[in-house]
């Protein structure tokens, strides 16, 4: 079952492209990653992951470049909230 993550938050500095690319790059290379797109307007990006399993998610939470970027999150946002959802196969 896939999961979708998707992370919404109010910007506050814009992220250096370096770091973004790291981080990027390294959920990439997390396995399980499926899909990621993300969106700026007024102020808010949304990011939307897509991940095969529950068992990717907790891989790429317990990363070392992803708890770096979740410990620097209040450099770049005012305020950010994270869902989950399953998404079901279809049959």
């Amino acid at each position: 079952m896939a999961i979708k993550v998707i992370f919404t938050a109010g910007i506050k500095n814009p992220i250096p492209d370096e770091f973004l690319n790291k981080v990027r790059g390294e959920a990439e290379k997390s396995g399980g990653l499926v899909s990621f797109s993300v969106s700026t307007e007024n102020n808010i990006e949304t990011a939307v992951s897509v991940w095969d399993s529950m068992e990717s998610v907790l891989k790429w939470k317990n990363n070392p470049v992803h708890i770096e970027a979740k410990n620097k999150k209040s450099d770049y946002y005012d305020w950010v909230d994270i869902e989950f959802i399953e998404e079901k196969e279809e049959q």
